[in-house]
Formats: C-alpha cells, sequence, structure tokens
C-alpha cells in the first residue's frame, strides 16, 4: 500500500479477497495500534519511538519535516541542535495539534500531546519507510507496538 492510497498485489484468493478482507484487516490493525498509542501516553505524551536498522541522515529528516508539504504535512522547527541530534517543535497540519520530535542517529522520537489523535505515531513511520531504505521499529514505553 502506498501512501497515495494506491494498492498492488501479486497473490488474491480472489478480488472479494483484495477488495474486502485486505482492507477491512488493514484497518482493523491501524485501529489496534493507534488506540494502544493513544491509551498509553503520558501528560505530554510518552514519545512513540522509531528505531531505524542503520544511520539516519538527520538533516535531510529535517528537511522532510518543516516544509509543511504533502505528504509528511508537518510544520516544524528546529529548536536545538547538536552534531548527533534534532529537536524540533510545531504543528501537525493534519490535525492542527502541536507536535514535537528528537531525531537521533538511528531513532526518531515523537511526542504528541495526549488526547489528541495519535495518527502521527502511524503516519510518519509509514512514510519514512517510502522514502528510507531502512527497517524501522514502533515502540512506545519500550514495548513493540506492532508485533
Amino acid at each position: 500500500m502506498y501512501y497515495d492510497g494506491k494498492i498492488t498485489t501479486t497473490y488474491a484468493k480472489s478480488p472479494y479477497h483484495v477488495v474486502n478482507k485486505f482492507p477491512n484487516n488493514l484497518i482493523k490493525n491501524y485501529l489496534e495500534i493507534l488506540k494502544k498509542i493513544e491509551n498509553k501516553r503520558g501528560v505530554f505524551g510518552g514519545p512513540i519511538e522509531l528505531k531505524f536498522d542503520g544511520d539516519i541522515p538527520i538533516q535531510k529528516m529535517v528537511e522532510f519535516f518543516k516544509s509543511g508539504k504533502l505528504p509528511f504535512r508537518l510544520w516544524l522547527t528546529p529548536i536545538e541542535r547538536k552534531d548527533d541530534f534534532v529537536r524540533m517543535y510545531g504543528v501537525d497540519l493534519h490535525t492542527g495539534d502541536n507536535i514535537g520530535l528528537d531525531i537521533g542517529t538511528n531513532h526518531i522520537w515523537i511526542n504528541i500531546p495526549k488526547g489528541t489523535c495519535g495518527n502521527a505515531g502511524l503516519r510518519i513511520p509509514t512514510l519514512l519507510s517510502f522514502a528510507f531504505p531502512y527497517n524501522i521499529k514502533l515502540l512506545l514505553e519500550g514495548s513493540d507496538l506492532v508485533d
């Protein structure tokens, strides 16, 4: 499934399976993970952690997140910079909510306030997986969100 909504498949039992079963399972899994994110966050939200299986280009990530453009729709400003770390803060234009990102050499922490839509916790790693050739592990409070 692509970020623009296109779905391709190399195997399906029937057209019914592609049109009905696959989207229903996808939606069910998505909603289960989203519910975990929205139920487990603290006052500002325990960060949703994205662990990458290699070093990531921090500056390229910063450029992705500061423009406000599709597909991320995040309008963030770097507020702290070090050689191996950038902290960004701003607005998720998808929801209008505040959001913060801590970008390190092999991880990103997504900080979203409790009581707001946790969609960024799933939207960001999904879109990054199309832009970068890394395996991304999604964690919340040290536990895997995706089995």
